[in-house]
């Protein structure tokens, strides 16, 4: 895991009664240097506190947090970095004791933020007065507080259960299957380093041995200098004691000789106790090889027991080795048998796939059959229908424009009423009785009406009468003709004699087009998508096919075809028995 410090900040945390804040620090090594009794040693307590310390502690290690006399509450915070990720701590114990814990998925408080802390640091609780190391997980190897360079511990329960679950996947990929046969030699020619052929010690373990022994008698003599050297602390302890006084007497300027005396104790002292760490520090180095040692043998011995099971297990192989080949020849002379019965069945299967597929060729031309007789009959409902359309689709193309109606409407209006000006403006005379002498202009009038729209002589006997109509007829005679000749023309361009024939037309347009709907529908109903003639839906497709189509297939499908049910059942009972044979052929040529 790695964890990288960004920032931290103390107020309230011994010697660090005021706020405290260190920040800048950066990815690699960061190197606090400073002259002694600054706080190097409380800044790393406080990142100790802060990760592994529980909030609302109040033990002896959590006491000694606060400044010495004073009841306050020490406040940490640090800002760290944790796969790759930033996250943020806050603590507060003894007075209102509390913690948070800021990251990516947001804030936590309390026992929550406890949890999250332990999760996120390999760590365990800690319920111990001073503090335990073990709880700390793996970042408790690497946490070195003061005058503890030298010490060696061994590690807690979390970071031995990481550690044996790694070793035991190891170990289990090892000894499984080929990577056992793998490494087998290298076991094979290191157990030859340590043994010899008859179980005696040898090589390599007669040498270990030999440094045990001297390790043994390297530790009883640090165990007796340990012994010399705990009875130089207690002395050292004697002499804090009387230094203690010392401290008080030291007005007494009369005691000089004393204390330089008393001095020069300390530092033996002193180099008493770096000595003392130092044999301590051999003591262990020596204690690890011991249990290197002990390890050894102790796979030596698993190994020795994996010989011995691996030898029990081949002679048991053998043993069945023999037993099995009797079963195999058994079984040969099965599987010859079954083989024979696989052949006929098989040949049988063929022959009825065969009388199936021809079975099907003549049901399928059979079908095609009736689809061309029945392509021909909608190919003969198609002509009629087709012709039909074009005629419709003719006449459709007749409709005259609704605006074309209209101008036509208002020039028939416009004749209209120029007609009743012309009528309006003109005289009207009935003739009645004998009318054998009465002339009109010159000619010889006739019984019954007569419109005179011009200067009209009539000769009655000798008398002749004279009608001259209004002067504005004449022009309304002019309007009426080209009132006449606007709708002639209109109606002469769009071939009709007058406005009733253009709206009879465009009803007959109107119908045919509606028609043409109706006999597309009726075609495309006719015309569907023939999937076995591989025609597609529409009416050029029967045509094309029905064009292409030579006569020869008039007689081709006509004969009845075979029932495809029963060659079904037939296909399916040698399948059946096919599959039975096949079944009996594997089994028995796997071997039991």
């Amino acid at each position: 895991m790695s964890l990288k410090i960004r920032r931290i900040a103390l107020s309230n945390f011994r010697k660090f009664r005021d706020p405290f804040v260190l920040d800048g620090l950066t990815d690699g090594l960061n190197v606090i240097i400073e002259p002694n009794e600054t706080g190097k040693s409380t800044l790393l307590e406080a990142m100790r506190a802060a990760f592994f310390i529980r909030h609302n502690t109040a033990n002896r290690l959590a006491r000694s947090y606060a400044p010495h006399g004073e009841a306050v509450a020490p406040q940490i915070e640090i800002g760290f970095e944790a796969r790759g990720e930033e996250w943020q701590v806050s603590k507060r114990f003894l007075k209102g004791a509390s913690v948070e814990v800021r990251g990516p998925n947001g804030r936590a408080q309390g026992e929550d933020a406890e949890a999250q802390l332990q999760a996120l640091l390999g760590a365990r609780r800690d319920t111990s007065q001073a503090g335990d190391a073990a709880a700390h997980g793996a970042l408790g190897l690497l946490w070195v507080g003061q005058a503890q360079a030298l010490e060696v511990s061994a590690p807690g329960d979390i970071v031995r259960d990481s550690v044996r679950a790694t070793l035991e996947a190891e170990v289990g990929a090892i000894m499984g299957g080929a990577a056992y046969q793998r490494v087998r030699p290298r076991i094979d020619s290191q157990f030859a380093d340590y043994w010899t052929n008859t179980g005696r010690p040898s090589g390599r373990q007669t040498a270990a041995r030999t440094e045990h022994d001297a390790a043994e008698s390297a530790a009883t003599e640090a165990a007796t200098r340990l012994a010399a050297l705990e009875q130089g602390f207690s002395d050292l302890e004697a002499a804090r004691a009387k230094l203690k006084v010392l401290d008080r007497d030291l007005a007494d300027t009369t005691d000089t000789e004393r204390r330089k005396a008393l001095v020069s104790q300390i530092d033996v002292a002193r180099s008493a106790a770096q000595l003392l760490d130092t044999r301590r520090a051999e003591q262990g180095r020596l204690a690890d090889q011991v249990r290197g040692l002990e390890d050894l043998t102790a796979r030596l011995a698993d190994a020795r027991k994996a010989v011995r099971d691996t030898a029990a297990a081949l002679s048991k192989a053998r043993e069945k080795r023999s037993a099995l080949e009797e079963e195999l020849t058994t079984t040969r002379e099965r599987a010859g048998t079954a083989r024979d019965r696989l052949a006929t069945a098989r040949d049988d299967r063929r022959k009825a796939h065969a009388v199936f597929e021809a079975g099907n060729k003549l049901v399928t031309a059979r079908a095609r059959h009736i689809e061309i007789g029945r392509a021909r009959q909608r190919h003969t409902e198609l002509l009629p229908l087709e012709s039909e359309l074009e005629a419709a689709r003719k006449l459709g193309t007749t409709v005259i424009p609704s605006s074309v109606i209209k101008t036509l409407e208002e020039r028939e209006r416009a004749v209209d009423k120029a007609r009743a000006a012309v009528e309006a403006g003109s005289t009207r005379v009935e003739f009645a009785g004998d009318v054998s002498g009465v002339r009109i202009d010159g000619m010889s009038a006739e019984p019954g009406d007569r419109t005179l729209s011009r200067e009209t002589r009539i000769q009655l006997g000798e008398a002749e009468l004279i009608i001259r109509p209004p002067a504005g007829l004449q022009s309304a005679e002019t309007a009426l003709a080209n009132a006449r000749d606007d709708l002639g023309a209109a109606l002469a361009d769009h071939g009709v004699t007058s406005v009733a024939d253009a709206r009879s037309r465009n009803e007959i347009a109107r119908d045919a087009v509606a028609n043409v709907r109706t006999l597309e529908a009726r075609i495309s109903g006719i015309t569907p998508a023939v999937a076995l003639l591989g025609l597609d839906a529409g009416a050029s497709a029967p045509k094309t096919f029905m064009a292409g189509l030579p006569a020869s297939t008039e007689r081709e499908g006509s004969e009845e075809g075979p029932d495809v049910n029963a060659l079904t059942v037939i296909v399916a009972e040698a399948d059946s028995a096919l599959a039975r044979a096949e079944g009996v052929d594997e089994a028995a040529s796997r071997p039991s």
